[in-house]
């Protein structure tokens, strides 16, 4: 999942989400990249709210990534919400 080529017009780009692109050093990206790893965009629309209104799309990678981390079975197949954790962890 490609989260920071842009695909909507300047103008409607996030503050955020502008701030990380410009960013020189691509560390940001790479972290928010590896946090998104296995991430399902269910209804094809998750990069453009990313690019868009960033804040829930940030903390829904972020606590997605966290999750997998404490190895929690995460489930996109149910219709809302985005994602469900089954059981398991450390």
């Amino acid at each position: 999942m490609d989260l920071f080529t842009p695909i909507v017009e300047e103008d409607k780009l996030h503050n955020n989400f502008k701030n990380i692109i410009l960013e020189p050093e691509a560390y940001a990206r790479d972290v928010i990249n590896e946090w998104a790893d296995g991430f399902i965009d269910r209804d094809g629309k998750f990069i453009k709210e990313f690019q868009t209104t960033f804040n829930s799309s940030f903390w829904e990678i972020y606590l997605y990534a966290s999750l997998k981390q404490f190895n929690y079975s995460i489930d996109f197949t149910f219709q809302a919400p985005d994602f469900v954790v089954n059981d398991g962890g450390e």
